[in-house]
């Protein structure tokens, strides 16, 4: 796995043009499965994963039920900060198993931090038999800028101020304690050469993909996180 691709609508160019690689991840929202528009993901990829941008068990538990997706992995959430949190995702998720008929521990999370900063210090320090269904890491810049009232990312230099390079660590530390990949953020790159530059870093920093809006980051990201260490 290289590639995070999230998608938004039923429409997306990646997906219906074939450049999803079976082994890349695709974070789809409840948007782009309007009408039963399900058949454009269901051989896309095998790392298939809903989005569920809420933080209410019913709600939650609804927008899990409702998805038709057989090659649904897992979910997509942001809403974790402690020990607990994950329990009680844990319970909402072997409800749905068992409604749907899934084995036991087949849906996964994909965990997302940036809308909550207390996620970065406490993730590190979930037991790792708590975060069994943790199936890897990543992290968004933009959400994280939002949610410490951050100005700017970036130094003039084009350089991570602090925080945002701590986040970064954080995320790669979390991520080898929990013993899964971490995704590095996708950024608002004023050209490729620039993206280019930060996908190097990412992977030089223990990455072990990236987030991707478009063809050119998809190739980019392939080109230098497929190359031998």
């Amino acid at each position: 796995m290289t590639c995070l691709l999230r998608v938004y609508t039923p429409d997306s160019p990646l997906i219906h043009q074939g450049k999803i690689a079976s082994n890349d991840i695709i974070v789809v929202d409840r948007d782009a499965l309007q009408n039963g528009n399900t058949a454009s993901y269901q051989g896309a990829c095998q790392n298939l994963f809903l989005a569920a941008d809420t933080t209410d068990d019913q709600e939650l538990l609804n927008l899990v039920q409702e998805c038709t997706l057989d090659s649904l992995c897992g979910i997509y959430t942001g809403g974790l900060v402690t020990a607990t949190d994950v329990q009680r995702l844990n319970t909402i998720l072997s409800a749905v198993e068992a409604e749907t008929g899934r084995p036991d521990q087949s849906l996964s999370i994909l965990f997302e931090l940036g809308s909550r900063p207390a996620a970065f210090s406490a993730v590190g320090n979930w037991p790792v038999t708590v975060a069994t269904r943790i199936t890897a890491l990543t992290w968004c810049e933009n959400t994280l800028k939002q949610a410490i009232g951050a100005t700017s990312t970036r130094s003039s230099t084009g350089s991570y101020l602090s925080p945002f390079l701590t986040a970064q660590a954080q995320i790669v530390m979390a991520a080898a304690a929990l013993e899964v990949p971490a995704f590095d953020t996708s950024h608002n790159a004023a050209n490729p050469h620039e993206f280019q530059k930060w996908t190097q870093e990412a992977r030089a920093m223990g990455f072990a993909g990236k987030a991707v809006t478009n063809e050119s980051e998809l190739r980019t990201v392939r080109q230098y996180f497929n190359r031998p260490s």
